[in-house]
């Protein structure tokens, strides 16, 4: 997950939260640069409510240092001098969707050389790019 916006400190330790509070899964993120947090997300949880795939959850970001198990019913961003810092989880009304994976139906070719330039081919059983 890619997270986009500005003002991201380089010693600031992101966490993000898939899923609701009491329920989730929280992953260690990347500060790339002061515009960029990269975020690697959990494995599917697999509840009986969900159901089959595609399926969305709440996802929130976190840049404080506190403690992650304790429910904030109160995080939110907040405005100070113009920046935006965050106290708790943001809560923005974000949403993360998880997608069956695909599965490998062709590669073309089926062999090479190793020290060739070569265009290889990959197709799987699913026909939209989920990837932006």
């Amino acid at each position: 997950v890619t997270i986009t916006g500005y003002g991201f400190g380089t010693d600031s330790v992101p966490r993000c939260r898939f899923g609701i509070p009491g329920n989730n899964a929280i992953s260690y993120g990347s500060v790339i640069s002061s515009k960029v947090i990269v975020c690697k997300s959990p494995p599917a949880p697999m509840p009986q409510n969900i159901g089959a795939f595609p399926f969305t959850t709440p996802f929130a970001l976190s840049l404080a240092d506190e403690d992650y198990s304790a429910t904030k019913p109160n995080a939110r961003l907040l405005a100070s001098s113009g920046d935006l810092s965050i106290e708790g989880w943001s809560d923005l009304g974000t949403t993360f969707t998880y997608y069956n994976p695909p599965v490998l139906v062709d590669i073309s070719p089926k062999s090479g050389v190793v020290d060739k330039n070569v265009l290889v081919t990959i197709k799987s059983n699913k026909t939209n790019n989920f990837a932006s």
